[in-house]
């Protein structure tokens, strides 16, 4: 299985490095919540101002380009600007979005005050949102949502920014009619330039839809070096039985996962987690919006992909300092031809 890994996808021919920085980020030491599988890789989203801002957990940290810390926005708590969990961070031309557990989209400006929190409940949609994304004032959730008396799940929820429902479509078994176990089918959203790209997680393809939820085109992906998880219910149920963490890690760990999808320039990047030595490894490739064209699949040595935006952003940790509360990561700021 490695072997067939390093033969035919890692390469970082093409890539660029433009600069190597270092940024101390804190450490939460009271842990993850249990509903995490596996530990969330370093991200790194690009700010307005090219600052560089890293979630951690019940908070995140703003960095300059070359590493100075400029700012910690935010705290454990349920209050306003406080976090339990941070899952995501979005932008769009003048706000942030930070998607706080279970189902909270804390805004804020430029500058990083708080300005409001946002919670989307459409009819009949779930009070979770596993992706979202942010284009034209309106809000792109992927949200499970049944139609009604049809019994159709529809996987995407729209809504206006003041919370108001618009509308709900792409349905579930879409999905679900590629990979069978729906627990682990969890879809991935970008809105960019009036078209919707969705994934789901186990599943190597891409959908491309219009923002009334029309199918323009499906494009499978990484048909040469993709592994489908290998999934069987009974031999699952039995494991899940006996250590269910471990069921799931060890799931995860027997293919590839989709794991977000990031604008790059006018392309997709598909954050994509292997298995490297037994391990989760998350490497990346780019597709073109107009589907015509796909990379290989990128890795460099032990850095793991964290982000992109105008430039790309590979990272490794490094140590944990002195007084335990912080860690120290190495950024390498690429570029690469595409």
């Amino acid at each position: 299985m490695f072997f067939l890994l390093f033969l035919v996808q890692s390469s970082s021919a093409g890539l660029k490095i433009i600069k190597k920085i270092s940024l101390k980020v804190s450490i939460d030491r009271m842990g993850l919540p249990k509903f995490f599988n596996e530990d969330p890789p370093i991200y790194i989203i690009e700010g307005h101002q090219g600052e560089l801002i890293v979630p951690r957990f019940v908070c995140f940290e703003v960095f300059s380009k070359d590493g100075k810390k400029l700012k910690k926005v935010g705290a454990r708590g349920e209050g306003p600007g406080a976090f339990t969990t941070i899952f995501s961070i979005k932008k769009d031309s003048n706000f942030y979005y930070v998607h706080d557990y279970l189902n909270k989209i804390n805004e804020f400006d430029k500058d990083f005050n708080y300005t409001n929190r946002h919670t989307f409940f459409g009819p009949r949609c779930s009070n979770f949102y596993y992706d979202f994304s942010v284009y034209k004032n309106k809000i792109y959730c992927v949200q499970n949502c049944q139609s009604g008396s049809d019994n159709i799940d529809n996987g995407i929820a729209v809504y206006l920014k003041s919370g108001k429902f618009e509308d709900a479509f792409f349905e579930r078994k879409v999905g679900e009619e590629n990979f069978p176990f729906r627990k682990i089918l969890e879809g991935i959203i970008l809105v960019d330039k009036d078209y919707i790209f969705y994934a789901f997680n186990p599943i190597p393809k891409i959908w491309k839809l219009d923002l009334k939820g029309n199918i323009i085109e499906e494009r499978k992906v990484a048909s040469d070096w993709w592994r489908d998880i290998q999934y069987s219910e009974r031999k699952f149920k039995k494991r899940e039985r006996e250590n269910k963490r471990r069921a799931y890690i060890d799931l995860f760990l027997s293919g590839y996962r989709i794991k977000n999808l990031w604008k790059w320039k006018d392309n997709v990047i598909v954050q994509t987690v292997v298995n490297k030595n037994g391990d989760f490894y998350n490497s990346f490739f780019v597709i073109s919006q107009d589907f015509k064209k796909e990379s290989k699949l990128f890795m460099y040595r032990d850095y793991q992909f964290s982000g992109a935006g105008e430039r790309i952003y590979l990272t490794k940790e490094i140590e944990e300092r002195g007084d335990m509360n912080t860690m120290l990561i190495e950024v390498l700021v690429c570029d690469i031809n595409f």
